[in-house]
């Protein structure tokens, strides 16, 4: 694993997405996945990452944080995420985005906005593909539901 670590370590964020997007795409259109189809659309679940790393200090510029009564600030970076759901558990990662504050803004970043730059993100990669979006109730509203359907979906509300 110190070779991969080694491999891994040298090459750039942005090209492993591609690659992973490549290698996906050849899955899908050689038919691997339809198995897991639920009536011709593929299941894609999106969850949000509440709080994946946990900083007593900010890490980097815009790094979204909570100021709590006593005046101490806590940093966290959190993450939504699609996945590709397979027989038995069998998920793939097909998306991410992080929840991040923009440089110079005053409002934090939050899932609800990350979810509609994932979904632009799933659509301009996978355009065509048929899909079915699992999501939380409380994070799936009309808005959300809109832009799914716009873009050839189906929301399903857990």
């Amino acid at each position: 694993m110190d070779t991969v670590h080694a491999v891994l370590e040298n090459i750039p964020l942005e090209q492993l997405s591609q690659l992973l997007h490549h290698l996906l795409k050849i899955l899908i259109n050689r038919l691997v996945f339809h198995k897991f189809s639920l009536l011709g659309k593929f299941l894609i679940i999106v969850f949000a990452g509440k709080g994946i790393f946990i900083f007593n200090k900010e890490q980097y510029a815009g790094c979204p944080h909570r100021t709590s009564k006593m005046e101490k600030v806590s940093c966290s970076q959190s993450i939504i995420e699609a996945k590709l759901i397979c027989a038995y558990g069998f998920s793939l990662s097909i998306g991410r985005k992080w929840i991040l504050n923009e440089h110079g803004s005053s409002k934090q970043d939050c899932e609800y906005k990350a979810i509609f730059r994932l979904l632009t993100k799933l659509h301009r990669q996978y355009p065509r593909l048929p899909i079915c979006i699992i999501m939380d109730g409380l994070i799936l509203k009309w808005p959300i539901q809109n832009q799914i359907c716009l873009y050839n979906g189906e929301p399903i509300i857990v």
